[in-house]
């Protein structure tokens, strides 16, 4: 695992504001979930676990072979970390750990096999206004490179370039 660093808040910001949809569609689940399979095998070298949560259900989930029930018990976590601050559940670890937001009563639910999980994976699926479409979750790599997938992913899929933490 990485030593996260203070810096990458600004990065996993302004990856927030780049990575905006006009729209998302059920095609651009599908799209988006391909792509991460894809740059998880070509990039990361490794299986993961994906999720994309709009329109209130499950629109994509795939599962690869390295993958197991673990892993998709961790998504569910991180996605309740990140729907509960409407941000990225790496932005939201990285500002508690450096104290620029304060930990509150859910993040005392956040050890080992508590409801939300304090490490990156799951990013919104933002709108142009910032709006919340939906959830992207992956799991199976460290937590930055969960995160990281993520990012450049939509960022492939969006044709617009990024700041990476990695």
């Amino acid at each position: 695992m990485l030593a996260a660093k203070r810096e990458w808040i600004d990065i996993v910001k302004k990856q927030e504001e780049l990575l905006r949809f006009e729209q998302f569609t059920r095609d651009d689940a599908l799209g988006l979930g391909l792509k991460v399979i894809e740059m998880a095998r070509e990039k990361y070298h490794h299986g993961v676990t994906v999720r994309i949560f709009a329109e209130g259900a499950v629109l994509f989930s795939h599962m690869m072979d390295e993958c197991s029930l673990e892993n998709e018990l961790w998504m569910t976590r991180k996605f309740n970390t990140s729907s509960i601050t409407r941000i990225s559940s790496m932005r939201t670890f990285l500002e508690i750990h450096y104290g620029i937001r304060q930990e509150e009563a859910w993040c005392k639910n956040s050890g080992d096999h508590g409801n939300y999980a304090l490490c990156g994976g799951c990013m919104p699926i933002f709108g142009k206004n910032g709006e919340t479409h939906g959830f992207v979750m992956v799991s199976a790599l460290s937590h930055e490179e969960d995160h990281q997938l993520i990012a450049d992913s939509m960022a492939a899929y969006l044709d617009v370039e990024i700041p990476s933490i990695l």
